[in-house]
């Protein structure tokens, strides 16, 4: 009998990558809150990018307990945070820095998407979030 096949760290990544975009794109919007600014999980039940490869429970707490932080943002001082360890835990990723790099960068092309068309804006920064991390885009007609 054969043991499984280990995932390695970039399918990993292309497995993330996926999953985030293909729900921003199916959701067609930004998260939003009513006062304005993104949410990992919102009153209607949308998700931001990372919200949405998350159970919905994690989803949950990010959005309690994390509302203006997102995954990477003390990676200037060389430290992993709360977020960035919940979020890898969450999702089973390796608690790496370039994997903390690419979930800011595909959390950030969420965010940055906030005027004009959000699908053909989101799909722009997923193309330079996808060539700056080696991945490849999903389909996504």
């Amino acid at each position: 009998m054969s043991e499984p096949t280990r995932e390695t760290n970039k399918e990993a990544q292309q497995r993330v990558f996926d999953k985030a975009v293909l729900h921003c794109v199916r959701q067609g919007h930004q998260c939003s809150m009513l006062g304005g600014g993104c949410s990992y999980l919102n009153r209607n039940g949308d998700r931001c990018a990372i919200g949405g490869v998350v159970d919905l429970k994690t989803a949950r707490e990010l959005s309690d307990t994390f509302l203006f932080e997102v995954p990477g943002s003390d990676l200037s001082d060389g430290l992993f945070s709360e977020i960035d360890k919940l979020v890898c835990e969450a999702i089973e990723l390796p608690l790496t820095r370039p994997n903390v790099e690419l979930l800011a960068s595909i959390q950030h092309a969420h965010d940055d998407c906030s005027l004009g068309s959000f699908r053909n804006n989101f799909l722009k920064q997923a193309r330079a979030v996808a060539k700056t991390h080696k991945l490849k885009m999903p389909t996504t007609s």
